[in-house]
């Protein structure tokens, strides 16, 4: 089950080529998709390079010895949207 009692700040979101994390415990991270693919994974840093990912909804999951937190995250789309939209 996934606890929502660690309270780290991710930002920024939506973000572009890092997200930052701001948890003062150890932690491992995973980064999946919208399907639930695993992404990419690694442990205690509070600098995440995300400049492979493509533009989109994600999850982060964070854990800690003793809890897991999940959240969604975002990566920079707003001309996707609006394309997708027919704004120019």
């Amino acid at each position: 089950d996934i606890k929502n009692d660690l309270t780290p700040k991710i930002y920024p979101n939506p973000f572009g080529d890092y997200i930052k994390i701001d948890l003062s415990n150890e932690f491992s991270y995973s980064i999946y998709n919208v399907d639930g693919r695993l992404i990419v994974k690694g442990r205690s840093t509070n600098q995440i390079n995300t400049s492979t990912l493509e533009k989109g909804m994600y999850f982060i999951e964070l854990q800690t010895e003793t809890q897991n937190m999940k959240q969604m995250i975002i990566k920079q789309w707003l001309s996707y949207i609006a394309n997708i939209l027919g704004f120019r």
